[in-house]
Parts: structure tokens; C-alpha cells; sequence
């Protein structure tokens, strides 16, 4: 299992990766509007995004959804 902390812009604005590397799937928390901050951890760790989760509805953690959808296919 991973958990990483992923800056999302602002000052306080975090993101989350957790990963089962045996499984190989992931789940990406309120995603940041760049990629860069987590693609490279998927590749990393050789996991594919499954899911995106957003704790609510505030712009600074939905900036990226449409991206890491479109990006990874993830739902």
C-alpha cells in the first residue's frame, strides 16, 4: 500500500494517492489540476488510476478531475 500527500496549488491545498501495488490500482483524492503531480507516482509504483474521489465541491479540489479522468480513464 502507498499514501502520498500531493501539493494541489494554493498554500493549503493537498491532494491524495493511495495505491495497492499488489492489486496495481489506485484511488486519487480531490486531484490536483496538474498531472505532473501524480502521473509520475502511477508509473512509479506501475498502478493504474480506478478511482477519483472529491471530499466536496469547492473548485480547488475539482480543478482536476476532467484532466485525470481524460488522462488516465479513471471514473
Amino acid at each position: 500500500m502507498i499514501f502520498h500527500q500531493l501539493h494541489a496549488g494554493g498554500d493549503r491545498n493537498f491532494a491524495y494517492l493511495m495505491g495497492d501495488m499488489e492489486g496495481g490500482e489506485a484511488a486519487l483524492f480531490d486531484p490536483p489540476p496538474d498531472p505532473a503531480a501524480f502521473s509520475p507516482l502511477l508509473e512509479k509504483y506501475r498502478l493504474s488510476l480506478r478511482y477519483i474521489v472529491v471530499t466536496h465541491g469547492h473548485g480547488d479540489h475539482t480543478h482536476g478531475v476532467d484532466e485525470a479522468k481524460r488522462r488516465t480513464g479513471a471514473a
